[in-house]
């Protein structure tokens, strides 16, 4: 049963991240402008309207989620025992969007920059963080510790390209 309601779950994950996809698309395409026209004024204002569109959606996103989460598990299954074990870890879907936003942004901004280096190294912490976290908590708490150790994996990602991006652009 875990299994069919942690893919309903994913769904939710899903939908958020096709949305912030675009936004992705336009980082990577508007920084790579930006940057080889070495226009860091315009770059820096295009980092900080993103982050505002990437909170407001997140913020939406986990608002519609808290309203609707039963009614969208309604609408993708019929099997109300599935929908019954998704309920039980619904809060997990509410922190996709808030952990998740910044590295889906940040992923547009380092592939515009064309800083694959850092985003790979990101990415290797990000999945030392989760399988150490999985180890950690999934004993403890079962199907609980494998959302966190994503709701961490996810966090990580936005971190880690958080703090590396400062080098980032003093190296453009």
């Amino acid at each position: 049963m875990y299994l069919a309601a942690n893919a309903l779950l994913l769904q939710f994950f899903m939908f958020f991240s096709y949305m912030m996809d675009g936004f992705a698309y336009a980082a990577e395409a508007l920084t790579g402008r930006f940057t080889g026209a070495r226009d860091f004024t315009t770059l820096k204002q295009l980092i900080h309207r993103l982050f505002a569109w990437g909170i407001g959606l997140a913020l939406l996103f986990t608002f519609v989620y808290a309203l609707f989460a039963e009614n969208i598990l309604h609408l993708l299954t019929d099997k109300p025992l599935v929908i019954q074990t998704a309920g039980e870890f619904k809060v997990w879907v509410l922190l996709f969007p808030v952990a998740g936003f910044a590295a889906f942004l940040w992923d547009g901004i380092y592939i515009g920059m064309t800083a694959s280096r850092q985003m790979r190294n990101s990415m290797f912490a990000a999945v030392l963080f989760f399988f150490i976290s999985y180890f950690v908590f999934y004993p403890l708490w079962g199907n609980n510790g494998l959302w966190l150790s994503f709701i961490i994996y996810l966090s990580m990602r936005g971190i880690m390209q958080t703090l590396l991006f400062p080098a980032i652009f003093r190296n453009v």
